[in-house]
Parts: C-alpha cells; sequence; structure tokens
C-alpha cells in the first residue's frame, strides 16, 4: 500500500475485570500479549503516527509498545470521559492530520491485518469519510447497533443504553474499530457530546455527524471472533482456545500431524518443517524453530529453541531456550536441557540434565547425567566431546572440557580435564563379603520377632 495511515491504539482502560495488578492489554495470549497481537494487524503499514492513549499507571504499556513500536507516542487519559475523548487526547499528539486514521483497541487481539487494508480501501478507494467495522450477533447483547437504511448505507451507530426497543433488535453490531478520513477527524471529534445516557464522548456519534456534514459513512461485516473483546479471565481463557484452533489448524494445514490436536498448544511465531510428529499434551513456546521429520513425544515442552532434522524428542522431555540441537539426535524421557549444543547424532536418552554445554556428534549420555552449570553464583560451561560415553549416574562439575572418544565410568564425579580417549573412573573399590547377605536377613528377621 502506497499511502500512509495514521493509528490510535485505545489502552487506558484499567481492566478492573481481569482481578489483576497486570494491566489488561499486557495479558498473554499464545505467549504475546494482547496489545501485542492487535499491533500486528498494523505492522506491514507504512505508519506516520502511532499514539497509544494510556493512562500516569501504565508504565509497563508504554514499555510494551514501544518495544513494538520505537516511534510510537502516547496520549494520557486520567479521567476516562468515553472513546470519543481518548481520541480527541490522542490526536493532540499527531504530526500528520491527511493520512487515514485507524482507531484500534488494545484488548481485541484478533483483528487481521486484510480487514485493516479492506477499511482501508473503502476510504481511498471507495471515498468513504468513516468506515466502522461490525459484525452480526443474533442474541440479546449490549453492543452499540449499526443503523442502516434501505440503501445499505449508514446512518448512525446507537449505543446499546440509548437504543429504543426496535433498535435493540438489529444484529448488526458495532466492534468499535473505525477507519476515518484524516483531514476530517478534527471537525468530526469536536462536534461529538455527551448528551447520552452515560454522559460520556461517545466516538461512535461520528457517523451520524459525518451525515450531518454532507460526508459518507460505510460498513465492513466480519465474524465476531476477529473483534472479540478481552475483559476478564474467563475472556482470555476464550480467545486462547480461540487462537490455539486458528494455530494448529494452520499447521495441520501445512503438514504437520497430532495426535490429539486439541492437547497441542502453540505460538504465533513457531516455525514447522515438512512431516514433523506431535504427539499429546506438547506445549511450544516462543520462538521456536522446528525442523523437518521431527517427533516430538507426549507431555514434551519447548521454548526459544532450534530443533533440526530428524530428531526425536520426548516423551516428558523439556527443551529450554538458548537450546540448538543438531540433525538425528535422540532426547528422551526426562530430559532438561538449556541453552546448550546438542550436536548431530547425540543420545541423551532418560533422567538427565545438560544445561551451559556443548555435547559432540555421537556421543552418549547415561541416565542420571547431571552437568553442575551453577557454582552458586556463575554459570559455568561443559563441553563434551565427539564420540564420548558418559556412564550413568554421572555428575560433571563445571567447568570442564571431555576430550573426544572418552569413556566417564559410571557414578562418576569428574572435576577436572578429561583428555581424549581416556577411561575415567572415580568409584570407591567394590567389597564383595560371599554369604553375608543370609547372616544380614537372619539378624533383621529376629530383630522383627523380637
Amino acid at each position: 500500500m502506497s499511502s500512509n495511515i495514521s493509528v490510535i491504539m485505545l489502552c487506558a482502560g484499567k481492566g478492573e475485570r481481569m482481578k489483576s495488578d497486570l494491566p489488561k492489554v499486557l495479558h498473554k495470549i499464545a505467549g504475546e500479549s494482547m496489545i501485542s497481537h492487535v499491533m500486528s494487524s498494523v505492522s506491514n503499514f507504512n505508519i506516520s503516527d502511532l499514539v497509544a492513549v494510556i493512562n500516569n499507571s501504565q508504565e509497563l504499556v508504554k514499555d510494551e509498545v514501544k518495544n513494538i513500536f520505537p516511534e510510537a507516542k502516547f496520549a494520557f487519559q486520567n479521567n476516562p470521559q468515553g472513546t470519543g475523548d481518548a481520541v480527541s487526547i490522542a490526536l493532540q499528539e499527531f504530526d500528520n492530520r491527511e493520512d487515514t486514521l485507524i482507531i484500534l483497541y488494545g484488548d481485541t487481539p484478533f483483528i487481521e491485518e486484510e480487514t485493516i487494508r479492506s477499511m482501508i480501501d473503502k476510504v481511498e478507494v471507495d471515498s468513504n469519510d468513516v468506515v466502522v467495522l461490525g459484525f452480526n450477533n443474533e442474541a440479546d447483547n449490549r453492543y452499540g447497533r449499526l443503523v442502516i437504511d434501505d440503501n445499505n448505507n449508514l446512518n448512525e451507530i446507537i449505543e446499546y443504553k440509548d437504543a429504543s426497543d426496535a433498535q435493540r433488535k438489529i444484529s448488526i453490531c458495532n466492534s468499535g474499530v473505525m477507519a476515518i478520513r484524516g483531514e476530517n477527524i478534527e471537525k468530526l471529534i469536536s462536534e461529538i457530546n455527551n448528551n447520552n445516557a452515560k454522559g460520556e464522548y461517545y466516538l461512535t456519534d461520528i457517523v451520524s455527524i459525518s451525515k450531518n456534514n454532507g460526508l459518507k459513512s460505510s460498513f465492513i461485516i466480519v465474524e465476531e471472533d476477529e473483534v472479540l473483546g478481552v475483559n476478564t479471565q474467563y475472556e482470555r481463557s476464550i480467545a486462547e482456545n480461540k487462537l490455539q484452533d486458528r494455530l494448529r489448524l494452520k499447521a495441520m494445514s501445512e503438514g504437520v500431524f497430532m495426535a490429539d490436536h486439541k492437547s497441542v498448544y502453540l505460538q504465533k511465531n513457531t516455525k514447522f518443517g515438512r512431516n514433523v510428529v506431535i504427539h499429546q499434551n506438547v506445549v511450544i513456546g516462543k520462538n521456536v524453530e522446528i525442523g523437518d521429520n521431527v517427533e516430538i513425544k507426549a507431555f514434551s515442552q519447548l521454548e526459544e529453541c532450534v530443533i533440526g532434522n530428524n530428531v526425536v524428542i520426548g516423551p516428558y522431555a523439556r527443551i529450554r531456550p538458548g537450546t540448538e540441537i543438531g540433525e538425528g539426535a535422540k532426547i528422551g524421557n526426562f530430559v532438561e536441557i538449556k541453552k546448550s549444543l546438542i550436536d548431530e547424532g547425540a543420545k541423551i536418552s532418560h533422567l538427565t540434565y545438560i544445561g551451559d554445554s556443548e555435547v559432540g556428534k555421537n556421543a552418549n549420555i547415561g541416565a542420571g547425567t547431571v552437568t553442575c552449570n551453577y557454582d552458586g553464583y556463575n554459570k559455568l560451561k561443559t563441553v563434551i566431546g565427539e564420540n564420548v560415553f558418559v556412564g550413568s549416574n554421572t555428575s560433571l562439575v563445571a567447568p570442564v572440557n571431555i576430550g573426544k572418544g572418552a569413556v566417564i565410568g559410571a557414578g562418576s564425579t569428574v572435576i577436572k580435564e578429561v583428555m581424549e580417549n581416556s577411561i575415567t573412573r572415580n568409584q570407591m573399590p567394590q567389597i564383595n563379603d560371599e554369604g553375608k547377605a543370609l547372616k544380614y536377613r537372619e539378624n533383621r528377621n529376629n530383630k522383627i520377632e523380637s
């Protein structure tokens, strides 16, 4: 799109119904804040100005918006008097009044980029001055209604509290999202008054105001799910499940097989290769890349990691941030890996913790192995060379290097470098006393009887 747009993001609400100290728009859905989801809908546009309307207690919101869009500006609505008031405050921060203005809400996370494009086209191509995003809802609800004449023209938006019984039966409801011709916005906003049941300045009044000024308004209808607002933890749960359904469907349409798709949780930025198989109850966190022919078995959790081709993970494996797993590696049950490079063909099959480490090609790490990577002050590194065999129940006390081809005996505690192709063991000598087990049991039984 060649022309620029301006964006107002309304997020000053305290979200008291969330029953949380965290600002409402920062609550996460599929691992990302709601406001992050909303801002992604305009991330591919040429934005001249983006103004977020917040209140003085929302420094965390300010930080989140700045992190996503560093050029963002902020307007403060500390005494909320309605959406019209919020937009009026935001306009004071704008440098450009000529762009098409998009008004979004920080708690409406599912708005689509294509919907925004359609609204802009309605303004710039079809010569509408105000475009409203609506949805159909036949049930009794408290949304504002779009009043449309017989020629399909949008005449006004009536808020539920001010609507007549006949108007409340209208099924086309207002989402609040709008596109407005920038050159008209200041005049339209200036004519809004608070002569209504709530005594607030309704942004929705600009539709009737535009008509009175000889301007043209129109609307677009989308599915209700796209404009779902989140105001409570219950609604957040509904939103999470709806987004997970979308993410699962997208992944499966691209070739991922999920044995029980309802129990798999994904992120928006999860990347899958071909022929990926995911078993039940798998949770994939943010920034995960999964290669071709990967199998993730039940009850595994992955976050901020890269999984190479032909890898098997789990069941009950945890792959933590900063981990890269090479081609053909096997990560088995109850294995936890953190910030480590696992080279191709390595096997870490069960009951093991690997942290801040490098594990070489075709190394075999026995059950119960622990890299002791923390000394109480610093995280320290373990390097395990290629073709190393580490016996079960071994502690590798970092910092330590295990040379390639080395063999570590079961039950060892390794505190210094192991040279290439050495065998290392530090167990106490084994003593066998023949027949003493019989005497031991006899003594124990006598004590129990007495």
